[in-house]
């Protein structure tokens, strides 16, 4: 099976400049899959609020970091939005931290 259609545990973060917290779901799915998901989480904002003024709005936008993480986002005129997706295995494990 192709990598990018290889069906991992996702974890979907959004965050934004006037947001106190960050969203955070679950996903299974391919990288396909995922990425889709974050392109239509950009639309969704496009559509449900005003002043926007572009966004991540394709999949090939979709970038992706050297640990596999897809990366979109939203811009306003007067705030953005981000939006990730995670692989599960691309989170490290806290309690390996020893700053407590």
């Amino acid at each position: 099976m192709a990598k990018n259609q290889e069906v991992k545990k996702w974890i979907i973060g959004m965050s934004g400049s006037e947001w106190d917290d960050v969203c955070v779901y679950s996903f299974e799915g391919t990288k396909s899959q995922a990425k889709k998901v974050l392109v239509d989480l950009v639309k969704s904002d496009k559509k449900e609020f005003d002043n926007y003024d572009y966004g991540t709005e394709k999949v090939s936008e979709i970038e992706e970091d050297k640990f596999g993480v897809l990366h979109a986002g939203t811009t306003f005129s007067d705030c953005h939005n981000d939006y990730t997706a995670t692989p599960m295995e691309a989170i490290s494990d806290i309690s390996t931290r020893h700053w407590w």
